[in-house]
């Protein structure tokens, strides 16, 4: 346990992992803080900072983290798409497209990577592109309300309201 040995990083990882899925956001970034300090190394360990510290603020620390994880493996859906995420919420919206286009080659989480790719359109003024992407968002997923909204946008900036 914990207390008979404070200073182990998986039990520290552990605890932090379930305060986390708990939604206790500070102690379990707190506790993936003392992992790390004690030697925890693993791809998991980044990924949970780097979404800790996207959800606190931190959007520096975050990019660092999900950087980090991704070099540890390029080719995993959960961290391209966290990357992405990422990414997109620091501006870095050239990096968060691959990313979320990555994840969709890999056959994941397609509705929510084409609702992402058309938000970074839109604020890349690339109006036509995001309708296109919303429209696919849409096809798959006609109740989410995410792809509907990005679809108004780009057709508002188009002056298309009637389409």
């Amino acid at each position: 346990s914990l207390q008979q040995r404070p200073d182990e990083g998986e039990l520290l990882f552990a605890r932090a992992s379930v305060l986390f899925d708990w939604g206790r956001l500070r102690e379990a970034h707190d506790g993936f803080l003392q992992a790390e300090a004690v030697g925890v190394k693993r791809t998991s360990l980044d990924l949970n900072l780097a979404w800790s510290n996207l959800l606190r603020g931190s959007l520096l620390e975050a990019e660092c983290y999900a950087r980090s994880a991704l070099a540890s493996d390029p080719h995993s859906a959960a961290l391209l798409f966290a990357a992405g995420t990422i990414f997109q919420a620091t501006g870095c919206l050239e990096e968060a497209i691959p990313a979320f286009e990555a994840v969709l080659a890999l056959g994941s989480a397609p509705t929510e990577c084409l609702v992402n790719i058309a938000a970074c359109k839109l604020e890349q003024r690339a109006f036509a592109e995001a309708e296109h992407l919303a429209r696919r968002a849409i096809a798959i997923e006609p109740n989410r309300a995410a792809g509907w909204v990005h679809l108004g946008k780009a057709l508002a900036r188009q002056d298309h309201l009637d389409a």
